[in-house]
């Protein structure tokens, strides 16, 4: 009898605490023609949400990114501080929560409204603001990323001159640094890179410096870092080594140490040189950790820590976003037409996550017609990053084109960026955002660059793009005039652009 007793006092308590644990179920209708934005961002999870699915937010989620917002365009928003399991069936959202009973509540009437009341109420928004520079100006890539010098560097910014390209950064490829030393210049290489980088100013130009944990597989150099321990390993216990496009290389770890030494070092370059600004690129290191997701995730945030408090950084790569840094998407590493849909799609679906100020960057080879559209798109992005495949197109009036239209919204973007300091809003836009009510929940093929500009990339072969242009009066890149809503066919033959302006 008192083992049958005890039993039943240990069922009571199990189911007690099972009901502790999920204390607070909440049971949200979806409304007529309302769809959701937020939760979770992936490469495979749908934004607006589709199907069925059971998502908990408190589960290491290492491949994503996950929040406890969500976001919905007939202007509602859920949040909630504590880790929430949501459950989705197309027809209603069910939130259960250890802590609170987690509501929907209204901010407005459209996705745009849900998204900055919510934001505004509970992001943790970055205290590091972005300063316009970097958005107005082009980032010129050299037009190989073989070891350059001193005299090379100059010889490209007069080529970049005398073709009456817009003043930019010159993004001074891996390669500069001298041997035995972490943070400073070749002086072999480069033997008064002061006086370069003055020069460079005084034709109105920035500079860049490529930043990487990249060691030649060979030299003192390399021994040392293998004896000290400070090379990551392969699954035999020896130095990992990767074929990069000067040779072959290892990789540095990234420890505690390391973060504040490459930290001090990004301020020394900048005091001692005048650098402006840093590309951060560590995304083949990355491929080292393909089967070690956690190891993967946190030598990411220790590059983020790096670079804590530097202005004018952008990182090539990043499983892990931080609201103080520009991110380069190349979601193809060799551009291809689906690579580049791919491209936009990730953005626009991480803009809703507070994370927009993105550069394109892909790695470009072979087929010409699809680097026309990858340049093309890079330039349309909020940082403008010219790759250094453009150098090779055979049809060049179609980067200075480009650049020229880009130079044309250096005001605009300057001042786009400084209204997003302020109000958090995306600086790349989905059109449902923007324009919401007017059925673009599904548009995931253009955007909206800040407010105004419409931007219809060229993403698969063909002479003609097909635009769904908003309410409003649009301006082509060619000059023509529409009154929306209605459905044009841009004629994109020979390079040209699908690019409207709202009047």
């Amino acid at each position: 009898m008192k083992k049958r007793v005890a039993l039943i006092v240990t069922m009571m308590l199990i189911c007690v605490g099972a009901i502790a644990q999920e204390k607070y179920v909440t049971d949200i209708k979806i409304q007529t023609y309302e769809r959701w934005w937020g939760l979770k961002l992936s490469e495979e999870f749908g934004q607006p949400f589709e199907g069925s699915f059971t998502i908990d937010t408190s589960e290491d989620d290492r491949h994503s990114y996950v929040t406890n917002a969500m976001y919905s365009n007939r202007g509602r928003f859920i949040f909630s501080e504590a880790p929430m399991k949501v459950t989705f069936d197309g027809k209603r959202l069910q939130i259960t929560s250890a802590k609170e009973k987690v509501e929907a509540v209204r901010g407005g009437s459209s996705l745009r409204e849900a998204y900055l009341v919510c934001r505004h109420k509970y992001a943790r928004i970055a205290e590091q603001k972005f300063t316009g520079d970097l958005f107005a100006m082009p980032l010129y890539e050299l037009k190989d990323k073989l070891i350059h010098s001193q005299q090379s560097v100059l010889d490209f910014v007069s080529m970049v001159e005398s073709r009456k390209f817009p003043k930019g950064y010159v993004i001074v490829p891996d390669g500069w640094r001298g041997v035995g030393t972490e943070a400073d210049f070749s002086t072999e290489l480069y033997p008064d890179a002061r006086q370069m980088v003055d020069e460079l100013h005084a034709k109105g130009f920035k500079v860049m410096l490529t930043v990487s944990p990249y060691v030649p597989a060979i030299g003192v150099r390399y021994l040392e870092k293998k004896r000290d321990g400070q090379l990551i390993l392969n699954d035999e216990g020896k130095p990992a080594v990767m074929e990069r496009e000067r040779g072959y290389y290892a990789c540095m770890k990234m420890t505690d140490e390391s973060v504040e030494s490459i930290n001090v070092s990004l301020n020394v370059l900048k005091e001692k040189y005048g650098i402006d600004g840093f590309y951060v690129d560590f995304r083949e290191a990355c491929d080292l950790f393909d089967n070690m997701p956690s190891l993967k995730y946190e030598y990411v945030e220790k590059w983020n820590k790096a670079c804590a408090g530097i202005e004018g950084v952008v990182m090539s790569y990043s499983e892990k976003m931080d609201g103080s840094f520009v991110y380069g998407f190349d979601m193809s590493r060799h551009a291809d037409w689906d690579g580049l849909a791919h491209a936009v799609t990730m953005a626009l679906k991480s803009s809703m996550f507070g994370y927009s100020h993105f550069a394109y960057t892909p790695l470009l080879t072979g087929d010409d017609a699809v680097t026309v559209r990858a340049v093309q798109l890079a330039l349309s992005m909020p940082v403008a990053v010219v790759p250094s495949a453009a150098w090779e197109l055979k049809n060049a009036n179609v980067m200075k084109s480009m650049l020229d239209w880009r130079a044309s919204i250096a005001e605009y973007m300057v001042s786009t960026v400084q209204s997003a300091n302020v109000t958090d809003e995306p600086l790349i836009r989905s059109m449902e955002y923007q324009f919401g009510g007017s059925g673009f929940y599904t548009c995931m093929d253009q955007y909206m660059l800040g407010p105004k500009y419409l931007i219809a990339p060229v993403l698969e072969a063909g002479s003609s793009r097909m635009v769904r242009l908003p309410r409003g009066t649009w301006k082509s890149s060619t000059g023509e005039r529409y009154r929306g809503p209605r459905i044009v066919n841009v004629n994109v033959a020979n390079g040209g652009v699908a690019i409207f302006e709202l009047q």
